[in-house]
C-alpha cells in the first residue's frame, strides 16, 4: 500500500507534464485560433456576461460597487427598476436607488420605534417611506413623457 501513493502521484505528473506540453505545442503552432476561441466564448451568452469585456454587448450595471452588482443581476425582477430608471432618465445607478430605499425604509422604522408608537405603525411608516425613491422615478418620468405629448 505504501508504494501505491508514489506511483499514482507520479502517473498523475506525468501526465499533467504531457498535456502541458501539448497545450503549449498547440498554443506556439496556432496562436490566433486561441485568441479566436477566447473572443467567441467572451460573446456567447454566459451567466456571467456582464463580466466579459466586448464592444458588442451591451452591459448594464445595476451597481458601481462589484459585488452589489452582482447580487442585483441574480434578482430577475429589477429589469423593470432599470428601465424605469432609464426612462426616468436619472443619472444614478439602479443599485443607489435600491440602496436609498433601504436606508429610507431603516430611517423611518427606526425613527418611530424611537418614537414609541408601535411596532405595527413603525413598521408601516418604514414601508411607506421605502417607496420614496420608487415614487421619485414615477415623477421624473411621467415629467420626461410628459415633453414629448
Amino acid at each position: 500500500m505504501g508504494i501505491l501513493i508514489p506511483i499514482i502521484i507520479g502517473f498523475v505528473t506525468v501526465l499533467v507534464i504531457i498535456e502541458l506540453c501539448f497545450y503549449a505545442y498547440r498554443n506556439a503552432r496556432y496562436p490566433d485560433q486561441a485568441n479566436i476561441k477566447k473572443r467567441l466564448r467572451g460573446l456567447s451568452y454566459t451567466k456571467n456576461y456582464e463580466e466579459k469585456t466586448s464592444d458588442i454587448l451591451k452591459r448594464h450595471i445595476y451597481s458601481e460597487v462589484p459585488f452589489l452588482n452582482r447580487v442585483l443581476h441574480q434578482i430577475t425582477t429589477l429589469d423593470k427598476f432599470e428601465r424605469l430608471r432609464v426612462q426616468a432618465n436619472a443619472s444614478y445607478p439602479l443599485g443607489f436607488f435600491l440602496l436609498l430605499s433601504l436606508v429610507l425604509g431603516l430611517a423611518a422604522f427606526s425613527a418611530g420605534t424611537l418614537l414609541s408608537l408601535g411596532l405595527p405603525i413603525a413598521m408601516v411608516m418604514g414601508a411607506v417611506v421605502l417607496f420614496i425613491p420608487y415614487l421619485y422615478l414615477r415623477v421624473k418620468k411621467d415629467k420626461r413623457i410628459g415633453k414629448f405629448m
